[in-house]
């Protein structure tokens, strides 16, 4: 190769080379500016995500003296007094609070004179008062601002209750083969009774005399069941629980008896023609035989019988034996006639001719 030729190709390589780095940075420049706006996009997204759920709802403020939203009956653990929140121009205001066991108050100022608990300055609108005995208290609030305090609000009375009710007495009032069951008792005077089958239930006021009932609207399949009853007062404390043992009773149909499933019928077929028996004081007369035949349930018996006595084709026949006189041999009425003549004489009974002289006579 001639040293221009080879001059040539190597200035041709100074170029391509500077070419191909130029490329590689602009590459990696445009990967770094996507990744770049990645990061600053998931960063703001995050952000305000996080400024989201850092957000809590600020009190609807109204101006005035606050108004009670508490139970009149609360359980000591979960006792909170509350109240409206006030304040102006997004800015809420402080409260001052005072309960006491009596409801007495100043007739200037209108506070309670003698309370049991009390706190200024409170920077939320509600109170915890869960370290109170079981009783009745009376409880009023004011509102401040930076400036100067309202007045007092109204006196109101809140009951502390942590005395379970007795467990209601319960009985099952539907019947033995009612699938909807149904339960009655008594509870303590204005407490909620409830009454629960596994999942389905129903619930009651206790009237003022203590009775209540109520009916599940659960249709029951037959079995065995367990009801557990509970009331609770207003103040949210439960009774014990009365359980109630009962079954559902399958009330017995008798079941459609189809065509098929009736038995057969026996059928009786008239036997035809009669029997006869042949009989001889004398000499025994065989007896003829004859098939019958008889349909029982559907099958067919074979059995023989003798002839009975029968005067068919007159009082006189004629047989094998000679003329029968009533279907006996004649030798037999011979035989029976003497006998009967012999007997008459040897008792010495009147002949028919005597006994009509005798009649002649009489008369």
């Amino acid at each position: 190769m001639s040293r221009e030729r080879i001059r040539r190709v190597r200035g041709n390589r100074r170029q391509i080379v500077p070419m191909y780095r130029w490329l590689f940075v602009g590459m990696l420049g445009l990967a770094l500016s996507i990744a770049s706006f990645q990061l600053v996009f998931v960063s703001t997204a995050a952000a305000e995500q996080q400024g989201n759920l850092s957000e809590v709802p600020k009190p609807v403020l109204k101006t005035g003296s606050p108004e009670s939203t508490s139970p009149s009956v609360m359980m000591p653990a979960s006792a909170v007094l509350k109240w409206t929140p006030t304040g102006s121009n997004d800015t809420e205001d402080s409260y001052d609070i005072r309960v006491a066991q009596v409801s007495n108050m100043d007739a200037a100022t209108g506070m309670l004179t003698t309370p049991v608990m009390q706190q200024d300055g409170l920077t939320s609108a509600e109170y915890s008062i869960s370290s109170l005995t079981d009783g009745i208290y009376y409880w009023q609030v004011r509102s401040c601002n930076v400036l100067i305090c309202g007045e007092w609000s109204a006196v109101w009375i809140v009951t502390i209750d942590g005395i379970a009710p007795v467990a209601p007495d319960a009985t099952l009032t539907s019947g033995l083969y009612d699938k909807y069951v149904a339960f009655a008792g008594q509870a303590e005077p204005g407490t909620r009774v409830t009454a629960a089958v596994n999942d389905s239930s129903c619930s009651v006021v206790a009237d003022q005399d203590g009775s209540w009932n109520c009916q599940l609207t659960t249709e029951f399949e037959y079995g065995n069941y367990t009801a557990n009853v509970v009331s609770k007062d207003t103040a949210g404390n439960t009774s014990q629980v009365t359980t109630i043992e009962f079954s559902v009773n399958e009330l017995f149909v008798a079941p459609q008896i189809t065509t098929e499933e009736l038995p057969q019928v026996i059928e009786i077929v008239p036997v035809s023609p009669a029997y006869q028996v042949a009989a001889s004081l004398a000499t025994p007369v065989p007896i003829a035989a004859e098939n019958v035949n008889i349909a029982i349930d559907n099958a067919t018996a074979t059995q023989t019988a003798p002839k009975p006595l029968s005067t068919d084709g007159g009082i006189v026949q004629s047989s094998e034996n000679g003329w029968q006189i009533f279907g006996l041999p004649w030798f037999v009425w011979l035989v029976a006639t003497a006998g009967i003549v012999s007997i008459w004489f040897t008792l010495g009974l009147p002949t028919p001719k005597q006994l009509s002289n005798r009649l002649l006579s009489s008369s």
